[in-house]
């Protein structure tokens, strides 16, 4: 237990070592509670990017910096069409 608790402080080494387990499975059980793992390591990561993004560029910058990020996000969505992602951002379609 005292591991978990080390890890829930550090979700990269929670994602790193649930990969771990996903290595060494044995069994489906073992892969799909390692997979969960994975989960929510990648779960506790996700704020950072936007926290680092407000804490590095000014107020006046910020918008600008959080719609690319946006962007860059939502074309790494599984099964986005890039003329569909290009028509939800106000780009016409060629």
């Amino acid at each position: 237990m005292a591991i978990l608790n080390r890890l829930r402080g550090n979700p990269w080494a929670l994602f790193t070592t649930a990969s771990a387990f996903c290595w060494f499975a044995q069994d489906p059980a073992q892969l799909i509670i390692a997979r969960a793992l994975q989960g929510v390591g990648g779960a506790m990561m996700s704020p950072q990017p936007m926290a680092i993004i407000t804490g590095i560029f000014p107020p006046e910058l910020r918008d600008r910096f959080v719609d690319g990020f946006s962007r860059a996000v939502e074309r790494l969505k599984p099964g986005a069409q890039p003329k569909e992602t290009e028509r939800q951002f106000g780009k016409e379609a060629a």
